[in-house]
């Protein structure tokens, strides 16, 4: 039964909109230790040389690993046409590449598990309204940012494939990372200028509340 106008059990506009805060600043916390996480694989991934095991741009594809092991040569065979392998890792064995190759397969299957949690939740908050006001633009450039986060990450890998390379290019790894601090900053900023009224936290909110005033 909805709720009377007087009935004294029903939560106040305000509570709602709190709730409403709370409830997108959790999920946007969430996204941020998922980012951080990523962060701390991209750097494993970095210090193994395990980034170039995967020669392949397959957003969709590449969800799954190799399920046999025809693939498995497959790969291999392709990681051995590029310099890494001729003047690194040669003759280490198919033993040898499938162990860089779950590095950098975890990284980039983290990555669209943020993107999964990132989107999956934006439209969850957006269909039921409560997405608080002057917060949806902003969500949707930090998905944006996201994909092209994406993208930047096979620029970065597509340079270590060049001739005499053995690794990605240093500028295209710091735009790689760059990125990530990034989106990590502004997820954690407005998370906290959700959590805690200007009075309590002026710095957390000056993102949120500068962005709901020009609506």
């Amino acid at each position: 039964m909805p709720a009377m106008p007087f009935d004294p059990h029903a939560p106040s506009r305000e509570d709602v909109l709190a709730r409403n805060r709370r409830a997108v600043a959790l999920w946007l916390i969430l996204v941020a230790a998922m980012v951080w996480v990523m962060v701390a694989l991209g750097g494993a991934t970095r210090l193994t040389g395990s980034g170039l095991s995967i020669m392949e741009w397959a957003p969709i594809r590449g969800i799954l690993p190799p399920l046999s092991e025809a693939e498995w040569q497959r790969l291999y065979d392709l990681y051995r046409t590029i310099p890494q392998y001729e003047l690194v890792n040669q003759g280490f064995g198919l033993a040898g590449f499938k162990g860089i190759f779950w590095l950098e397969w975890t990284h980039r299957f983290w990555g669209r598990m943020i993107g999964l949690v990132f989107a999956g939740g934006l439209a969850w908050f957006w269909a039921r309204g409560r997405i608080p006001a002057g917060l949806g633009g902003r969500l949707v450039l930090l998905l944006a940012l996201g994909g092209l986060q994406g993208a930047v990450g096979w620029f970065m890998v597509a340079s270590g494939f060049e001739a005499d390379r053995t690794a990605v290019s240093p500028w295209r790894l710091v735009i790689h990372l760059t990125l990530a601090l990034v989106l990590y900053a502004v997820l954690v900023w407005t998370a906290l200028g959700l959590l805690h009224s200007e009075r309590e936290a002026p710095w957390g909110c000056l993102l949120y509340t500068s962005d709901a005033a020009d609506d």
